[in-house]
């Protein structure tokens, strides 16, 4: 009140004066000076009592803003690609990392569910199999610590802690295909496109001559792992021929490890083998029939001179003895049928593995030398 009064008193002495001065003051010039100077000094002192009121104010807490919502999840689906469709309400910072095995994308991101969105996804194609998700809540902490300088000795500490929900969205994949990710705004979008057509080949070579040609192709049926071995025909040092796993028949390895017995520099599989190991086409080795061929199917041949043959061939032969009598051969190295005549090698086996209904011949040096019937066939070996 005092500081109040003496403010006052400060004023009307201010005016007293003005007035005695303009009184006694004919000059207009100097009488518009002394008004100007009374209105400054009045407004300054109108802005210093409004700033000691603002500065006693409390602060205006700053708003938080809130973390993103992922909204829906949609997608699409063509011959050609998948669609994958991620709408938020708000741009967002995310992470992709794929993996080849088990084949999946994972998207890290820190955002909220919606609570209608219902997960998982599941989408019905042979590329993509759908989207889950895998949520977990991290807390973490964070402290504020505010001082003041005051008389009291104690000081005050607000230690605040907040949650964030971090979530890794898994989009799951039937196998690893090409794909392309990007984000769309208005609304804010993040898109994933797999492409079901595609085709990546690389090429190796060994030595001059030789070529390797791996080919990674996507079709509308499915993918495709094509593996090609491309030999120069007209190079005298390289040379095809065709082997057996274990020399013999019936017998299966990996084709790795028949390449490295053989000592050779690559290989192929050659044709198609039943179960037990049995070729079901024509094979043969160094001018020798190991197996027949199987209702007329193709076949492929190396001559001597090195000249490639591919043709559909037709198995006849036939067992001759000394007076010239002969009879037709049903098969070579194969389970004998009824009414058939199957000539066995070494190639086969230890043992004939016939049945009972039937005879085996033994025959050595072009003579017969036993013939074994019913259940002796059973242990008939091979010579």
């Amino acid at each position: 009140m005092v500081k109040s009064s003496k403010a006052q008193n400060n004023h009307f002495n201010l005016i007293r004066a003005s007035s005695l001065m303009m009184h006694s003051i004919k000059d207009s010039n100097l009488v518009q000076v002394v008004i100007i100077t009374f209105l400054l000094f009045f407004f300054c002192q109108i802005k210093i009592s409004l700033a000691e009121e603002l500065t006693s104010l409390p602060p205006v807490p700053l708003a938080r803003q809130t973390a993103p919502t992922l909204t829906n999840i949609r997608y699409s689906v063509t011959k050609e690609k998948v669609r994958v469709v991620f709408d938020f309400d708000q741009r967002i910072s995310y992470q992709v990392s794929p993996l080849v095995s088990p084949p999946q994308i994972t998207i890290n991101f820190k955002a909220n569910l919606r609570e209608t969105l219902i997960l998982p996804i599941l989408i019905n194609d042979r590329v993509v199999k759908g989207v889950r998700s895998q949520e977990s809540e991290v807390r973490s902490e964070k402290s504020e610590v505010r001082s003041q300088k005051s008389k009291v000795k104690s000081q005050k500490s607000e230690v605040k802690s907040q949650k964030s929900l971090v979530t890794n969205l898994i989009i799951d994949l039937s196998y690893f295909v090409p794909f392309n990710y990007f984000t769309l705004v208005d609304p804010e979008r993040l898109v994933f496109d797999f492409f079901k057509i595609y085709e990546h080949k690389s090429e190796t070579f060994f030595v001059p001559g030789l070529k390797v040609s791996q080919i990674k192709k996507g079709t509308t049926s499915g993918p495709l792992s094509i593996n090609v071995l491309d030999v120069d025909a007209n190079n005298s040092s390289l040379k095809v021929k065709p082997v057996l796993s274990a020399q013999k028949l019936k017998v299966s390895k990996p084709l790795s490890l028949i390449v490295k017995e053989n000592k050779a520099l690559g290989g192929i599989n050659g044709g198609y083998f039943a179960k037990g190991g049995l070729p079901l086409g024509l094979l043969l080795l160094d001018g020798e029939i190991i197996k027949e061929d199987i209702f007329s199917r193709s076949s492929l041949g190396i001559t001597e001179g090195g000249r490639i043959i591919i043709d559909n061939l037709r198995f006849k032969g036939s067992l001759v003895n000394s007076r010239g009598e002969s009879l037709l051969l049903s098969g070579i190295n194969r389970p004998r049928g009824e009414e058939e005549i199957i000539l066995y090698t070494p190639w086969f086996g230890k043992t004939t593995q016939t049945n009972i209904w039937g005879k085996d011949f033994v025959i050595v040096d072009n003579k017969v030398s036993a013939i074994y019937k019913e259940m002796q066939a059973f242990l008939l070996k091979v010579v």
